[in-house]
């Protein structure tokens, strides 16, 4: 009789213990309830089943393993992509004389009040102009634009938020660059829209919407929202894009005044109107200064020819 190995022992055992078991079973079975049955079933396959959800668990983590690793080799082309963007930016920079973008300075200020119904309009702030706080400047929360600084007290100020009707915001949406104007639209599912998009530019929802830069009221980049609906406005001519903002400007209780950034020019109409009046005043100062400067070359050239001819010379000022 040839001799078992240990494995094949072991084999030998189980299928003895397997068959010795179905015999009972067969013998005794029906003495036996359906639960004693169902706990003895479980009882003799609990190793397998452990087997088998041991092996799911081992393929799942295995695939999930290897998707991470994807995902990490993504992540890493993509930062050397964008760390190979930044060193051309900075080249380019550089070669143009451009200057670096400098952060914004930020005033903290407290939200006192609010006015406006249903929506609010207006909120005050406690900071003023002994704090910096100019006219125009924009206004932002910890999630995004709230609005700009319309009236200026010492200690306190009034600013315009983004539920205001008479507010319009240069914007763009970023990927893509779709630049519109976002304004609240108070009738007609009130919300805030950006208007006056072409019907050429892509805009999909989940897309992100910040300023544009193109007016000197907001520098670019402040974030306002995202896209929340896409469709045609009622002249089919250009797409009405509906906004839902990043900042609730109805809970307001801190917000910051953004002060001195290097893309931010601060709106005052009256020192625009007294730079145009300098600008036209030396302007005139300057031809006037030219006709004297030529009437007096011309008097030289008088005296100049009179004297050559043994003619006494004119006077300087042409005869009285």
């Amino acid at each position: 009789m040839p001799t078992l190995s240990g494995g094949e022992r072991r084999e030998m055992v189980a299928l003895a213990a397997c068959l010795a078991a179905a015999a009972l079973l067969l013998a005794f079975g029906d003495r036996l309830g359906a639960e004693r049955l169902a706990g003895l079933e479980a009882g003799l396959l609990w190793p397998a089943n452990q087997a088998r959800d041991a092996a799911l668990a081992l393929a799942r983590g295995s695939a999930e393993n290897q998707a991470l690793k994807q995902e990490v080799l993504r992540l890493r082309s993509e930062a050397v992509a964008l760390r190979q963007a930044a060193a051309e930016a900075e080249q380019l920079r550089r070669a143009l004389g451009f200057a670096a973008a400098q952060g914004p300075v930020l005033v903290p200020a407290q939200v006192t009040a609010e006015w406006g119904e249903p929506w609010p309009q207006f909120i005050r702030l406690s900071a003023g102009s002994r704090d910096g706080v100019r006219v125009g400047q924009p206004v932002v929360a910890p999630e995004g634009l709230v609005g700009r600084v319309t009236q200026v007290e010492a200690a306190s100020a009034r600013a315009a938020v983004l539920t205001d009707p008479a507010l319009a915001i240069a914007c763009e949406v970023a990927p893509g660059g779709a630049r519109g104007v976002l304004r609240f639209r108070a009738e007609r599912a009130p919300g805030l829209y950006l208007s006056w998009v072409p019907l050429t530019d892509t805009v999909r929802v989940g897309q992100e919407v910040a300023t544009s830069g193109l007016s000197a009221l907001f520098p670019r980049g402040l974030p306002v929202g995202k896209v929340a609906h896409v469709a045609r406005d009622a002249s089919g001519l250009v797409q009405e894009i509906r906004v839902r903002p990043y900042a609730d400007v109805g809970r307001l209780r801190g917000v910051f005044v953004v002060v001195d950034t290097e893309q931010l020019v601060p709106w005052s109409p009256v020192a625009a109107e007294s730079a145009a009046a300098e600008s036209l005043r030396s302007a005139v100062a300057d031809s006037l200064r030219g006709a004297a400067r030529a009437d007096s070359l011309r008097a030289d050239s008088l005296r100049a020819g009179a004297a050559t001819a043994g003619r006494p010379a004119a006077p300087a000022g042409g005869p009285r």
